[in-house]
């Protein structure tokens, strides 16, 4: 299968005809056996670069005027770039699915840039050490919102790819860390 949709559709098929050639009914037991296989399996691999340590730049110096510095600096970054940022993406790929419209899809690629912007300024900073934490679980969600936001623009070619990215994009913006954005 080159897709998530057609790796689970094979799977799906496959176990649902293991269970029929069996024998035994098909009784709400059995599918929900079945939903429960293909819920607890991954489907499509959703990956996004996991930042580290050694991807920022840190500064020994944690002083409260360098971290105010620093927090100033970052807040900076996020409010001038989240500015540009015209509509939600939800509401973006809602409208696209209603309509049909894989144009309306393009329509997240600003989006795309404002994240990747974001990332790419930030790791410009020098980061107090003590600020280094705070640093990486920003910029790793952000990763992970930028990766899901990509996967939801796959939903005419592989739901099943883009629902995954949706829930991971659901579940990064309920993240403290996204409190920002």
């Amino acid at each position: 299968p080159s897709t998530a949709t057609e790796e689970f559709s094979e799977d799906f098929f496959t176990q649902y005809l293991a269970l029929k050639r069996s024998g035994e009914p098909l009784d709400s037991s059995a599918q929900a056996t079945l939903i429960a296989n293909l819920s607890n399996k991954e489907f499509g691999g959703l990956s996004y670069k996991i930042y580290a340590e050694r991807d920022i730049r840190t500064q020994p110096n944690t002083s409260t005027t360098t971290l105010h510095i620093f927090g100033n600096a970052l807040a900076k970054i996020v409010v001038e770039n989240s500015r540009l940022q015209t509509e939600p993406e939800l509401l973006i790929l809602e409208r696209a699915l209603q309509t049909n419209s894989k144009d309306e899809l393009g329509k997240l690629d600003p989006i795309l840039a404002i994240y990747q912007t974001i990332i790419t300024q930030a790791l410009a900073l020098s980061v107090p050490e003590s600020a280094v934490e705070l640093e990486l679980n920003l910029i790793n969600s952000l990763s992970a919102l930028e990766s899901s936001i990509r996967g939801m623009k796959r939903v005419f070619d592989d739901p099943v790819f883009s629902l995954r990215a949706i829930t991971l994009y659901n579940s990064m913006r309920a993240s403290p860390a996204n409190s920002v954005t």
